[in-house]
């Protein structure tokens, strides 16, 4: 605060995925190597999402560049990225054919409230493979404004999708398969 001489940055990045990512690009890359691939929502909709690198990249930025006492900051890639083109780009990187099983919010939403329960009965220790926050976050559409990101200077932008989503497969393919 300016009372004590000190800045503060709060980032709010939407998504993170890329390289040793075994949440969000190691678990799309399983069901579509699996050849079907469950999407929540509406068509053509999408999560939010933003590069690991464009994270550190910014981090940088800031780190040398804040001038103001406190500042809040988006980060999500201003790409619209929709589950059609994530699981089409990845399918072609594989060179696979990924059926697409779409479901719709509401049902996906109240399946992950029926996982949650029972889970909870039988005392898991690992989350279901959906919950109400992940139906959540991946089946509705969010849209995070990063046009204040994008003015700092030293920020040179998001990557991408197409190549970040390249280099996380990359990744993928060398640390998980053999070809």
């Amino acid at each position: 605060s300016q009372k004590y001489g000190f800045k503060a940055t709060i980032l709010r990045p939407s998504i993170i995925f890329g390289p040793y990512d075994h949440r969000f690009i190691g678990n799309v890359t399983k069901r579509i190597l699996g050849n079907t691939m469950i999407a929540i929502g509406e068509k053509n909709q999408g999560p939010p999402l933003v590069y690991v690198k464009d994270v550190v990249n910014f981090i940088k930025a800031i780190l040398t560049s804040q001038t103001n006492t406190i500042e809040i900051f988006n980060l999500s890639t201003p790409e619209h990225i929709s589950w059609e083109r994530i699981i089409q780009e990845t399918s072609e990187y594989f060179g696979k054919r990924t059926k697409v099983v779409r479901i719709p919010f509401s049902i996906a939403f109240g399946i992950g409230s029926i996982l949650e329960i029972i889970w909870k009965i039988f005392g898991a220790k690992e989350r279901p493979i959906l919950t109400r926050f992940i139906a959540a976050l991946i089946g509705l559409q969010y849209n995070f404004d990063s046009s204040k990101a994008l003015k700092e200077k030293k920020f040179s932008g998001f990557t991408p999708f197409s190549l970040a989503l390249k280099e996380s497969l990359d990744w993928y393919r060398k640390e998980y398969l053999s070809y």
